[in-house]
């Protein structure tokens, strides 16, 4: 079985990007979307108190995906934004590329429902 048969999960990934500054000097972003597959599993869960959840992702996406620090990710209508920067596998048996393992972390108040 490959590792890609086993990302199945639909994701959006929201790529981030800095388009300049506007007349003001303030940083104009834009955002691009990219349907694709994933793999998402739980690394660390943790509470601040009562009022914030917190979790940690390990997020795996198919060789090629473009996606960076300042990137964030849609799965099952659950943003998680990528923390750090994503690391491009590579299979040293073929020397290419296999995936991309990034991690996502997810910040959940009391405000939201079911948190």
């Amino acid at each position: 079985m490959l590792l890609t048969d086993l990302m199945n999960l639909p994701c959006l990934i929201v790529n981030r990007t800095s388009d300049g500054l506007d007349e003001f000097g303030n940083d104009v972003s834009g955002e691009a979307t990219v349907e694709t597959v994933c793999e998402l599993q739980q690394r660390q869960r943790g509470e601040d108190g009562e009022e914030l959840a917190t979790g940690s992702f390990l997020l795996v996406v198919p060789s090629g995906t473009v996606l960076g620090s300042a990137d964030s990710v849609v799965v099952e209508d659950v943003e998680y934004e990528v923390s750090g920067e994503p690391w491009i596998v590579r299979n040293p048996r073929t020397h290419l590329p296999s995936h991309v393992e990034a991690t996502v972390v997810r910040v959940a108040g009391a405000w939201e429902a079911g948190s």
